[in-house]
């Protein structure tokens, strides 16, 4: 017990509440999501907080009062982690790539497609080291891979599905938005699939990423991603890829079309 511990009696249910959540998805970010929130205890969070904020909680004014039992408080971490705001946590990738594209030659078809394939090299690269940081999207893309991938009848499962499914939905919008938008950006349109509109066009587009994302991002921590050099430059010249960036890359020439093609 900190010597400056502060006790959280006199608080309102609602900001103890928030406190002993955030606690919460904290100690899960620091811990891992491994199969869920079970191993994030009443007691964990309290020396959590008492430790990085100087409050102490007890468990007789939350339990039963907030939440009915831990699993119940456990259930609403996750589900305030699945529930983040993806386009918050998308800021940083939004900013890279605003940053590559503001630095990036517009002038020709082959300045463009330079710059396309150094977009998909350093955001791939980003995507997977992400994956592996501890950090708030790593968090929630760890929890709705969990969840989502645990079929189950338990009301409390079936809850967080669909608090997960809402959220991805919404993950992938903003994934759509960011992908077309800097494609636009360097001049590239979407290629006419016969049988589709464009805007189904724009869904396999992206879906087909994000799949190839997911599972690159298990093979990375596995360790089984390689490097190599490719001739891929314009001029002929050697550009290093990994795995999934070239797959990437490969995706991107299927779904886009330079005009000057």
């Amino acid at each position: 017990m900190t010597a400056n511990a502060t006790s959280a009696t006199r608080r309102k249910r609602a900001d103890l509440k928030s406190l002993v959540l955030e606690a919460g998805i904290e100690v899960l970010e620091r811990d891992g999501i491994g199969l869920g929130a079970e191993g994030v205890t009443y007691a964990m969070v309290f020396e959590h907080l008492e430790q990085t904020a100087g409050v102490r909680v007890t468990r007789g004014s939350v339990h039963e009062r907030i939440w009915d039992s831990q699993r119940d408080f456990q259930s609403e971490i996750l589900a305030s982690v699945v529930g983040s705001d993806p386009s918050a946590l998308l800021a940083d990738s939004h900013a890279l790539v605003d940053a590559i594209l503001r630095q990036a030659d517009h002038s020709t078809h082959a300045a463009r497609a330079d710059a396309l394939r150094h977009l998909i090299r350093v955001m791939s690269r980003q995507h997977l080291d992400q994956t592996n940081t501890v950090n708030r999207l790593a968090l929630w893309q760890a929890s709705v891979r969990s969840i989502l991938s645990r079929p189950s009848s338990d009301d409390h499962v079936a809850s967080l599905r669909e608090v997960a499914t809402a959220s991805y939905r919404s993950y992938v919008a903003a994934q759509t938005k960011l992908y077309v938008d800097a494609a636009q950006t360097l001049g590239y349109r979407i290629r006419r699939v016969p049988g589709l509109t464009e805007t189904q066009t724009v869904e396999k587009w992206t879906s087909t990423i994000l799949a190839l994302a997911d599972g690159f991002s298990i093979r990375d921590g596995a360790g089984l991603i390689e490097t190599f050099d490719v001739p891929s430059g314009c001029d002929g010249s050697l550009e290093q890829w990994d795995d999934f960036s070239f797959a990437v890359w490969q995706v991107m020439s299927s779904f886009l079309e330079n005009p000057s093609d």
